[in-house]
């Protein structure tokens, strides 16, 4: 028989959750081919995830429609932790401004957790293109109204909207190709098939190392990436700041429980201090997602909403 004392104390100790997660192994779905940013992310993440919780963490890729196919499909599983969104600007942002029918994929369909990461983007060409710099680009453009393309992931991407701002700052006229994510839009960047894509520092990183790809500008500003590309901004240059940069966020389907949710925030905040996360995002120059999580994110995204909603309202872009 337990003594009066002791019930008295055990009553006063805080209850134990009802759930222990993860009891199985976890999936985050990543909307875009294997290669790109996104996986990239997606995957030094798991390998984070899976040594913490000591259960498989599995990245699925399900391309398409600029990752809103897949952010639809997570909008609609269980809220259980179990299955995750890695959702990033272009998906859960940009997409839903310029794409008609993906509204399922807007921020408002899932639970914030945590910020991962973002990147700057850097203007790169194939190795052995003749344009040198962003004066031969604007100067090419002017001489074949049109017929300079650059690609994308996908109508209302960040790579989208970055080429298409510079283009309408520098009186030019390209030719958007869209891609289902970077790798596919990389590979026919060095085969030839486009001239220029606006792309993340983290997929482009192994062509520039490589040099299959050579970078021509920064399309935003921040210290640390001119310093290791050595190239300067387009601000730098003469047209004007972007403030464009690509993030990750990692979301649950809308409704997952808030003591679930702040578990698996703390267990994203730890894997962003795992010497080997650091070690990935200190090389490229890229942000860390550190503490901005819950609440604090989705004001974030919100905020990202309303900004990106008036450029593209002064850009011109329509729906598609």
């Amino acid at each position: 028989m337990i003594h009066r004392r002791a019930a008295i104390g055990l009553a006063a100790l805080p209850l134990a959750p009802a759930w222990a997660f993860p009891d199985r192994s976890v999936l985050i779905v990543d909307g875009y081919p294997a290669g790109g940013g996104t996986d990239i992310v997606a995957r030094r993440l798991s390998r984070e995830l899976q040594r913490d919780w000591a259960r498989p963490v599995i990245v699925e890729n399900r391309s398409g429609a600029n990752g809103t196919l897949a952010a639809i499909g997570v909008a609609r599983a269980s809220p259980d932790g179990h299955t995750l969104f890695m959702g990033n600007i272009n998906t859960v942002v940009l997409a839903p401004l310029v794409l008609r029918g993906v509204d399922g994929a807007k921020a408002s369909n899932f639970t914030p957790v945590s910020m991962v990461a973002s990147q700057s983007h850097v203007v790169v060409v194939r190795k052995d293109a003749p344009i040198a710099d962003i004066a031969g680009l604007v100067a090419a453009a002017r001489a074949r109204p049109g017929g300079v393309t650059y690609g994308s992931t996908g109508p209302g991407s960040v790579q989208h909207l970055a080429a298409a701002l510079f283009a309408k700052r520098a009186g030019i006229e390209m030719q958007h190709v869209p891609y289902r994510g970077s790798a596919p839009a990389l590979a026919d960047l060095m085969a030839g098939t486009i001239d220029v894509i606006f792309e993340g520092i983290i997929p482009a990183s192994p062509f520039l190392q490589s040099a299959q790809i050579r970078p021509l500008a920064l399309a935003v500003t921040t210290p640390a990436q001119v310093a290791a590309l050595a190239v300067p901004t387009l601000e730098e240059l003469g047209y004007g700041p972007m403030n464009m940069t690509s993030w990750w966020v990692l979301l649950a389907p809308r409704g997952l429980a808030a003591g679930l949710r702040e578990a698996i925030a703390a267990a994203v905040q730890k894997a962003l201090w795992q010497p080997e996360f650091v070690s990935f995002a200190n090389s490229l120059g890229v942000v860390r997602g550190e503490g901005l999580v819950g609440n604090a994110l989705g004001e974030m995204i919100r905020g990202e909403t309303a900004k990106y909603q008036e450029l593209i309202a002064a850009m011109g872009v329509l729906a598609e």
